[in-house]
């Protein structure tokens, strides 16, 4: 754990290094997979969506106290590369399943009575054939839309009325090794230095408060933020000096790793 200036110091200059990594990476290969396992493992592709619906389910009871997807029109927002949440959900009774991405990350055959979409401009409101959704869901995918109001707004404009709202948001830094160590590393960095090493889905550092500001703004009522996973005890309170400026102060709710975003169309 993180106890004094020298093991925060390490921590910074490491998370640069993986920042800078990252970078290379990117350019060598492009944005080519958002997962740890071979899209060609079905099994572990399987396993990983019934763990995602089955967290939009619980939340989803919890919230509005039904399933609701049953009948609905369900957007998901940045599938990645799998569309086997939407073969769940549809038969878990959601009439309708659309998923829009950024990047073609799916391959092999989009299956039966799905409608996948990707725009390298994110234009959910004009991709979608002019549909509208009852329900909005996704999954570590927010935290690499390079603007999440515009998002929002958009989403915003295609929902019916009293549709809901259920993004699972990974706010923590991405890099495998020192995510463990410093879940919170990337929020070390001044914006200038953070923008150095930015690329298509570098983790956009937005925190609880802006998804909250972005759904009230845009029309969305009863706003919850729900800690999924968060700090191990004492590390936000003893690296909170360390962050950056806005992220260096208790509003920031830096003890939030992994959350669930939902909201109710008003």
């Amino acid at each position: 754990m993180l106890r004094d200036t020298f093991t925060n110091l390490f921590c910074y200059v490491a998370g640069i290094v993986f920042l800078a990594l990252a970078r290379t990476k990117y350019a060598l290969r492009g944005y080519y997979t958002p997962t740890i396992w071979s899209n060609d493992d079905d099994a572990a592709s399987r396993a990983h969506c019934a763990d995602i619906v089955n967290t939009w389910q619980r939340e989803i009871r919890r919230y509005t106290g039904c399933e609701k997807w049953e009948s609905a029109n369900v957007l998901e927002l940045g599938p990645g590369a799998t569309l086997n949440t939407g073969v769940l959900l549809m038969k878990d009774g959601a009439s309708t399943y659309t998923a829009v991405d950024v990047f073609r990350l799916v391959r092999g055959e989009v299956p039966a009575g799905i409608d996948y979409v990707t725009d390298p401009s994110f234009r959910i409101d004009e991709v979608t054939g002019g549909r509208r959704f009852d329900l909005f869901v996704s999954s570590a995918a927010f935290e690499h839309f390079d603007d999440i109001f515009d998002t929002i707004e958009r989403c915003s404009r295609v929902a019916n009325s009293a549709a809901t709202f259920c993004v699972v948001v990974d706010m923590q830094t991405h890099s495998r090794w020192i995510r463990d160590v410093d879940p919170n590393n990337i929020y070390r960095y001044s914006d200038w230095i953070y923008r150095l090493f930015q690329v298509k889905g570098t983790p956009n550092r937005k925190r609880p408060s802006d998804y909250v500001r972005a759904l009230s703004t845009h029309g969305w009522a009863d706003i919850q933020i729900v800690p999924l996973i968060t700090t191990p005890q004492g590390y936000a309170e003893r690296t909170l000096t360390y962050m950056h400026g806005p992220f260096s102060v208790p509003d920031a709710q830096m003890e939030m790793l992994f959350v669930a975003v939902m909201a109710r169309r008003s």
